[in-house]
């Protein structure tokens, strides 16, 4: 393997649970024009996602139930100009169950996986036409009994927008990270950001509504309470397993793309409840050893998920 990855993809992959200014949503926006300039805001948000059972290709099934919190501090000198501190805290919990003797489903894996990230987004406009934005991150990702130090992942996420107008703005930029037991990946983005009129909005990504990581979204905004959103995005998450497991300081990685519907109720400017559901595809499970050597790598039927989870703004 190289020293880098290339994947040419058109969306960002999920690096952050709940990324609120992730390159490209905005403060300013109507709903959120009584905040006052220059100031401090801080953010909470925590959400629950539980996956349904889903048949493995080797035997067996396996379901995944997932809780998410984050909060952030940030510090706006207007509307298009902030500095923030995130720090996000998530738990997937994975339920293996059947299966032959041998199949991956038998062998259980691994069981609760925890990703704890820090993150320090910037944002701030070059010109009349072009802003840019950085986001600096390092990630602790694996189960309870791990080895700290070859849990960590570090990265950095930078792009640049140019506005034609207050409803478009397209840009490209790279995400670089590091990974578990694998060479650094790189990724070059496509961003848009497209208000088609007052109700209709194609977002390609950033993060619109209940779909909390980037990808490609179109949302509609039916009043100033409902927002509604269809959209997709590609999930991977790779983790480190048990340094007292059966397979000792191993390697676990989970892949799917999600199709997703959610519905988001804006209780106020500062407040809103998200709800969201639709179905996994391209499910994959993959098993590697201390080395990054594969051991299984299985794909999955596609599964049901649902989820809810809330913000606040202060």
């Amino acid at each position: 393997m190289g020293l880098v990855n290339r994947s040419l993809v058109l969306f960002l992959p999920s690096v952050l649970l709940f990324p609120n200014t992730l390159l490209g949503e905005e403060m300013g926006k109507k709903e959120n024009a009584y905040y006052p300039f220059p100031g401090w805001f801080t953010s909470l948000k925590v959400g629950a996602e539980s996956q349904l059972d889903a048949d493995i290709n080797d035997g067996g099934e396996y379901k995944r139930n997932k809780i998410m919190a984050q909060v952030s501090e940030s510090y706006f000198w207007d509307k298009n100009t902030s500095a923030s501190l995130s720090l996000s805290y998530e738990q997937s919990d994975y339920g293996f169950s059947g299966g032959d003797n041998g199949s991956l489903a038998q062998l259980n894996p691994w069981n609760k996986v925890n990703t704890l990230t820090l993150s320090t987004p910037i944002r701030a406009p070059l010109n009349a036409e072009w802003s840019a934005f950085a986001l600096p991150y390092i990630r602790f990702s694996g189960e309870s009994n791990t080895q700290f130090e070859d849990s960590i992942t570090t990265g950095i996420i930078a792009a640049a927008n140019y506005h034609f107008s207050d409803n478009l703005s397209i840009g490209t930029g790279l995400a670089i990270s590091s990974q578990i037991e694998e060479s650094a990946s790189l990724f070059p983005l496509l961003l848009v950001n497209w208000d088609i009129n007052d109700q209709l909005t194609l977002n390609l990504g950033s993060n619109r509504g209940a779909i909390q990581s980037p990808g490609l979204t179109v949302s509609y905004k039916a009043n100033k309470k409902w927002l509604y959103t269809l959209g997709s995005y590609y999930e991977k998450s790779r983790f480190r397993l048990d340094k007292n497991g059966d397979i000792a300081s191993g390697v676990g990685e989970y892949r799917a793309f999600p199709l997703l519907a959610s519905a988001t109720y804006q209780l106020n400017p500062g407040m809103k409840f998200m709800f969201v559901t639709g179905v996994k595809l391209g499910n994959e499970l993959t098993l590697e050893d201390s080395d990054g050597n594969t051991l299984y790598s299985e794909s999955v039927d596609p599964s049901l998920t649902a989820g809810i989870s809330f913000a606040l703004r202060l």
